[in-house]
């Protein structure tokens, strides 16, 4: 969600300067056995110590600069935030209007109707319960509004393991149905196929158990060439 991202850039700065729970893993197994997963690991010296320590202020400082550049532009994290109950003033009189600015922004920056999602947010204000359909528009775009591109990446990556050279002639149709049962299930231990093989059956099909009907496709006899190479085999 859109409110945690704030939070994900503080742990992001944090972790420049602390070791996360992964880093402490490793360490605490290092210094009991000096060994990690099986592998014997030698003790670093101090010079290879202050590389990583610098590497892994940079690689944080990189995910933390790409993060922000989400939302430099749109800023965002300050527009979303009113949306959170969490954050309202707890006297009434403030409430009353805290957030109309920035929800009106917000809407703008989506293209929702302002005038509508500003009235409906004072509404859901009084009453939680209560959101106008414009309102309910605003907070789902806000809830799926991507972070990054990993999401993208992994759908090009489920469609190329499906649309392959040799099924290259599949229907834009037939990929997207694929994609669909890929990516959202259900798996296909759970898939009631007999139901579907019921109504195959039930269609004159042949199931894939019975005999061959029809002409039998005639032998070819391999050409002349290829039989010297079967007599030298022989």
């Amino acid at each position: 969600m859109l409110f945690k991202v704030e939070s994900v850039g503080k742990t992001l700065q944090a972790l420049k300067e602390q070791a996360g729970k992964s880093v402490c893993s490793f360490l605490k197994q290092w210094e009991a056995c000096q060994t990690f997963r099986g592998t014997a690991l030698s003790k670093p010296t101090q010079q290879q110590l202050t590389d990583f320590q610098q590497l892994r202020k940079r690689f944080y400082q990189c995910l933390f600069d790409n993060l922000n550049s989400r939302f430099a532009d749109a800023n965002m994290l300050p527009l979303a935030r009113v949306l959170c109950p969490a954050v309202w003033p707890d006297d009434e009189l403030e409430r009353i209007i805290y957030g109309d600015c920035e929800v009106g922004k917000l809407a703008k920056l989506l293209g929702l109707d302002v005038t509508g999602a500003v009235s409906q947010f004072r509404e859901f204000k009084g009453n939680q319960k209560r959101r106008g359909e414009t309102l309910d528009s605003l907070i789902s775009l806000v809830h799926v509004y991507p972070v990054s591109s990993a999401e993208c990446e992994r759908r090009f990556s489920a469609m190329n393991l499906q649309h392959t050279a040799l099924r290259n002639r599949l229907l834009t149709t037939t990929v997207s149905s694929l994609l669909m049962i890929q990516l959202n299930g259900p798996p296909l231990s759970e898939w009631p196929a007999q139901k579907y093989v019921v109504s195959w059956l039930a269609k004159g099909r042949h199931a894939a158990t019975d005999n061959r009907t029809g002409r039998l496709s005639q032998e070819t006899k391999p050409p002349h060439k290829s039989l010297l190479f079967c007599d030298s085999c022989e």
